[in-house]
């Protein structure tokens, strides 16, 4: 009888719920990392504007390329279907909702840096403060999920 319970459990553990959970943790080991070098490239590009050391419309490609990569994150982030209850579906959300305002905000800089029309910095501003917001949001759900993993 233990032998079946424990097998049953085991079972139970490699099911869809809990590979979803895997391939999302593991979505979230990338973004950790890619997300750090993607901002960290973001800065360079600015500094490099600043110093002459690239063209505007070299930025404006980098950024443009930079979205997609934001993108694709977002995508990696969003696809695992989370059981619904805890508090990985809530990270999940905060994440996928930082990794699509990250992607807007490079677009929106892409074009500011390409034209600079007044209403595209206003624009730029407002996705900013979004954008603090959000990582605002996020912090609560990685420190609900934190508090969730050391309660297992």
């Amino acid at each position: 009888m233990i032998v079946a319970v424990a097998l049953a459990a085991g079972i139970r553990n490699m099911g869809p719920e809990y590979r979803a959970e895997q391939a999302f943790r593991g979505a979230l080991d990338r973004f950790a990392s890619t997300s750090r070098t993607l901002l960290d490239e973001r800065e360079r590009l600015g500094r490099a504007l600043r110093e002459a050391q690239r063209t505007p419309a070299e930025v404006a490609a980098a950024l443009e390329a930079q979205s997609r990569q934001w993108e694709a994150q977002r995508e990696a982030l969003a696809t695992p279907q989370l059981a619904p209850g805890g508090t990985l579906p809530g990270l999940q959300t905060g994440l996928v909702r930082y990794a699509t305002l990250q992607r807007e905000l490079t677009l929106l800089m892409a074009e500011v840096v390409r034209d600079g029309r007044a209403e595209r910095v206003a624009a730029l501003k407002q996705a900013q403060q979004t954008l603090r917001a959000a990582e605002t949001e996020l912090d609560a759900a990685l420190d609900a999920a934190r508090k969730g993993t050391r309660e297992k």
